[in-house]
């Protein structure tokens, strides 16, 4: 962190984390066999915010002798930002149908090959290849067993963000200040 001077301020976070959980589900017997990463477990979380009061300006070291209507223009402007990147969330891989195949849970496939892709999308970010079909990662487990894919084993793509913004200070009077705004997202 550092706090306002010299016209800005700055703070960035970093989080490094795992965390593990029991989903919960159907398996009051066995509560570990449905333990894996969090629904919510991002690994990784970088976020920086940056506040500048833009030096122009009567005052400011440019421009500082500028005239009260040139001021009015280029003086009391401010710029913002916030940036935050995450990695993908974890996720479960199931199948249409799996009720037929038993009546317990969890409906997980077997792997059975590579699920990552070589250049994962937005569209397409694990093999998604049905199950059955030839190149699939994936089969459906024999009639009343688990399948082998563990709980939340495939992370989905990152996330990040921008957002900006630039504000226009006009002093009204003595003690009044009028803001414009414009944001970006």
């Amino acid at each position: 962190t550092k706090r306002q001077s010299n016209g800005y301020s700055a703070q960035l976070g970093y989080t490094l984390q795992k965390a593990q959980q029991q989903g919960g589900d159907y398996f009051f017997w066995d509560p570990e066999r449905d333990e894996g990463p969090a629904d919510w477990d991002r690994t990784h979380v970088f976020t920086a915010a940056v506040a500048t009061l833009l030096p122009i300006g009567k005052g400011q070291r440019f421009m500082g002798d500028a005239s009260t209507v040139a001021d009015a223009f280029v003086g009391g402007w401010q710029f913002n930002s916030n940036l935050v990147i995450q990695s993908g969330i974890p996720f479960n891989v199931t199948y249409r149908g799996a009720g037929a195949d038993r009546d317990v849970n969890p409906n997980r496939p077997n792997v059975i090959g590579d699920f990552d892709v070589d250049n994962p999308s937005r569209d397409r970010w694990f093999n998604a290849t049905p199950i059955g079909s030839s190149g699939s990662a994936f089969e459906r487990p024999a009639a009343g067993t688990f399948g082998n894919l563990e709980r939340n084993a495939l992370r989905g793509p990152s996330y990040w963000r921008v957002d900006a913004s630039l504000f226009k200070n006009f002093s009204i009077g003595a003690n009044r200040t009028l803001q414009a705004r414009f944001e970006a997202t």
